[in-house]
């Protein structure tokens, strides 16, 4: 493999790694939010959250608890932000990664599997995954801000 290629590698790895952390704070914002707001105990407030296996599911609950506690437009673009770059989270978490060529330049992308029905959609370039990443980073900084609006909605003060 020339040098070059695999520093390009090594720079769309990166971008994938930044992509999942970014993923990870979230999901960690969301439970403390989800849990904040509970009415229950904490020990059933978190096993709540965390009995749902897909990120879906517990943004789902999040926003229910949010709404039920107030109706806040900022957290309902948060929670857009995040429904709309699942789909590139889920490129990270399922797809391949291979080589391609673009304007006579080797790159790599994220390709849907080999037996799938999807299977000639488009594939995923570093900018989405870039672009993605920093949106997510973004919002999660924003989680925390608006978990601090929460004032006398949360209950346990944990982060």
């Amino acid at each position: 493999m020339p040098p070059e290629d695999g520093e390009l590698r090594n720079k769309f790895l990166a971008e994938i790694g930044r992509l999942v952390v970014a993923y990870s704070n979230a999901e960690n914002a969301l439970s403390v939010i989800f849990v904040e707001l509970g009415k229950i105990p904490l020990e059933d407030r978190v096993k709540q959250f965390h009995a749902r296996s897909s990120f879906a599911e517990k943004l789902a609950i999040t926003d229910a608890a949010v709404l039920e506690a107030k109706s806040d437009q900022q957290w309902k673009r948060l929670s857009e932000c995040l429904i709309r770059y699942r789909k590139v989270r889920n490129a990270v978490a399922h797809n391949q990664m291979v080589p391609d060529v673009e304007n006579k330049r080797r790159v790599y992308v994220l390709r849907n599997p080999t037996f799938t029905p999807h299977r000639d959609e488009d594939s995923l370039r570093i900018e989405h995954i870039s672009e993605a990443a920093a949106a997510i980073e973004e919002v999660v900084a924003e989680l925390w801000t608006f978990r601090g609006t929460l004032g006398h909605l949360g209950r346990t003060g944990h982060r």
